[in-house]
């Protein structure tokens, strides 16, 4: 590590910390096994291959956001943004005045804040369990920014968005308040933010989060920052299993590969024709994928990113139909960029540590769609996996209107699905055809059912974790812009990124996830067309199904699939 200064929590940061007394612990003992802890929600944040698999211990996942929801719903009818929800305003002593962002009563874990520029001496308080005194107590902009006692990677400022994703459970309840409801600078003044948390099933044991944990727990505190940033996702884990000997190819080592790098087993090294295909069949028998790297060579990059499309089927269940740029994060055109699960170098090399397990048999499918032949090298590493009922497959779907026109447009569906699962992450590509700002729509995702959305966001851009439409290359564990437009201003591409660890969300029977497209009805003449693509990832049963690629708008739809044909939506897994 180059540094350790993440585990370092100064005088004057101790300072602004309030601590709640002892007492305030919950009724069961610390060292529970059965407990969820601060500790247990480290260990989970950085292993992929608990997504692959249904939750022991359920939760629903919620958020609290600033926009002013009334008047709206999902998945119909959008108006003219608002911000400046809380909950209530409560009164203080001394005249002083604590606006109320996020409660909940019950077990829980807040897993991700989000806030842009807030007022320089705004004050954030989180209580636990119902106790009237602050467990944490510390100034706003240096808890979002990175520079309270939380540090890189688990709070930092990312192109003028500041993120949290320190997980902090509560066992009975949690309040979370600021004293200062201003954003600082900006005109309406209103604070924007968002708070996503766990709800626990009543009964479900947590031990609740006390700030001194953050030194405590430096050990795994440490282990979790450099699972999440070390190459990330340019190797294969070190607990992989390896190939058999004489299927075994070694990866080019580069000054970053660990000595300890698995080898490979190289499925495809082949030029691919104008409308070919290659298939090969994975090892028999339970096992996981949980490394995949591709290299591509092609004259024109950027088009075979679009037009070569990655398939597969685990137990004949067909769940990933997606163009490899999309289903790598990269998006339109090669964006080199890093992950927590995926990396994008300039030279073509892709790799992803989705964690993919089957019971008994699996595929894996390149697909050119494209003019022109592509050079593929594609290559996977396995691990043991034990198939059992909370098993889960890997979906990757994809989908592209082109030209909507229509503005403004009500949404964008990125996915729905119908079965149970759990959603991981998605890549937005959007060119817009004028310089205008094109992403004031929130997200709104509605779970089972759900006649209003659980999780309303604020913003395109605050959804994945940046602020103000800002045109800066970020990388992030969890959130990455590895594109920015052209010009002039928002004219041209940009490729946006999200992957989800703790705050992916879980789902019995159905999710909706709709993106806005504009929600300021005076800027619809300002926007001439815009082309919106995006890949979904996410985790379902056997027979769970999902589709992604449908506006509101009118347009050309595109997105090739083997059948040659034009569709606005593609459904997951079409071999």
């Amino acid at each position: 590590m180059k540094r350790r200064n993440f585990l370092h929590l100064s005088a004057a940061s101790a300072a602004s910390i309030a601590l709640a007394s002892l007492d305030a612990r919950p009724s069961f003992a610390s060292n529970n096994t059965t407990a969820i802890t601060f500790r247990s929600l480290l260990r989970e944040m950085s292993d992929p291959a608990l997504l692959a698999r249904w939750p022991d211990k359920e939760w629903r996942s919620m958020q609290a956001s600033a926009l002013k929801t009334e008047g709206r719903h999902n998945p119909g009818q959008f108006g003219n943004k608002a911000i400046g929800h809380f909950v209530r305003i409560e009164e203080k002593e001394a005249g002083r005045r604590e606006w109320v962002l996020m409660e909940h009563a019950g077990p829980g874990a807040i897993v991700r804040m989000w806030a842009p520029n807030m007022a320089k001496d705004a004050v954030l308080r989180i209580y636990f369990d119902g106790n009237i005194t602050p467990s944490i107590t510390v100034n706003m902009m240096d808890f979002f920014y990175g520079k309270a006692f939380v540090k890189p990677p688990f709070a930092a400022l990312r192109a003028r968005g500041g993120n949290v994703y320190l997980p902090m459970p509560f066992a009975k309840g949690c309040k979370v308040t600021v004293d200062k409801n201003e954003c600082g600078w900006a005109e309406p003044a209103d604070l924007f933010y968002i708070i996503q948390y766990r709800a626990y099933e009543q009964g479900v044991a947590v031990e609740t989060f006390r700030p001194e944990e953050y030194e405590t727990q430096s050990r795994v505190l440490l282990q979790t920052s450099q699972a999440l940033e070390n190459t990330q996702a340019s190797q294969p884990s070190k607990t992989s299993q390896p190939p058999q000997p004489s299927q075994a190819s070694q990866p080019p080592q580069t000054s970053q590969s660990p000595k300890t790098t698995p080898p490979l087993e190289k499925l495809i090294d082949m030029t691919i024709d104008a409308g070919q295909s290659k298939e090969v069949i994975l090892r028999k028998g339970s096992a996981a994928i949980d490394f995949i790297a591709l290299e591509m060579e092609a004259t024109d990059m950027k088009s075979a990113l679009r037009t070569t499309f990655l398939k597969g089927s685990f137990d004949g269940n067909d769940t990933i139909d997606c163009p490899v740029g999309d289903f790598f994060g990269s998006g339109s055109g090669l964006n080199p960029f890093s992950d927590w699960i995926r990396s994008v170098e300039k030279n073509g090399r892709m790799t992803c540590r989705w964690v993919m397990p089957y019971e008994k048999t699996a595929r894996l499918q390149l697909v050119c769609t494209g003019s022109e032949a592509v050079r593929m090298r594609l290559s996977v590493n396995y691990q043991p996996w034990k198939w059992d009922q909370r098993s889960l497959y890997f979906h990757a779907n994809w989908g592209l209107d082109k030209g909507i026109n229509d503005l403004p447009t009500p949404n964008f569906n990125f996915v729905s699905i119908r079965g149970k699962g759990l959603y991981v992450g998605d890549t937005l590509s959007i060119t817009s055809y004028s310089p205008k700002w094109w992403g004031e729509g929130p997200e709104k995702i509605s779970v089972d059912g759900e006649t209003f959305p659980s999780l309303f966001g604020t913003g395109t851009e605050d959804y994945y974790g940046y602020a103000w439409g800002e045109r800066q290359v970020f990388s992030a564990p969890f959130h990455a812009q590895p594109k920015i437009p052209e010009g002039p201003e928002f004219q041209g591409t940009t490729v946006n990124t999200r992957i989800r660890s703790l705050d992916a969300v879980p789902f019995r029977s159905s999710l909706e996830l709709n993106m806005e497209i504009l929600t300021q009805g005076s800027m619809a003449g300002e926007l001439s067309k815009l082309d919106y693509g995006v890949a979904t990832y996410w985790y379902g049963s056997a027979g769970t199904t999902g589709t992604t690629g449908s506006s509101g708008g009118s347009g050309t739809s595109g997105g090739s699939g083997t059948s040659g044909t034009a569709r606005t939506t593609r459904t997951a897994g079409r071999i």
